[in-house]
């Protein structure tokens, strides 16, 4: 069974680092963050590491809450 992990912020900082390591676990990942470059960035970088990653980007910003019902689902990229 696969698992998965969701991470907030995840293009930079700590959420990147945090990407890195359920990467190297074998989790699909699911990112949101606020830049597209950094999530396009980050899916590269995950990539090298482990070629059949699974990667889902989200470029959102989770504190306007009102986002979260007009946003598509990572499901559907």
């Amino acid at each position: 069974m696969t698992k998965t992990v969701l991470i907030t912020g995840g293009a930079g900082g700590i959420g990147r680092e945090f990407c890195k390591l359920f990467n190297a676990d074998d989790y699909r990942i699911i990112v949101f963050s606020l830049l597209q470059e950094e999530l396009d960035a980050l899916g590269n970088d995950l990539k090298a590491q482990r070629p059949d990653v699974e990667y889902h980007a989200v470029q959102m910003d989770l504190s306007q809450p009102c986002l979260l019902y007009t946003s598509p689902s990572p499901r559907d990229s």
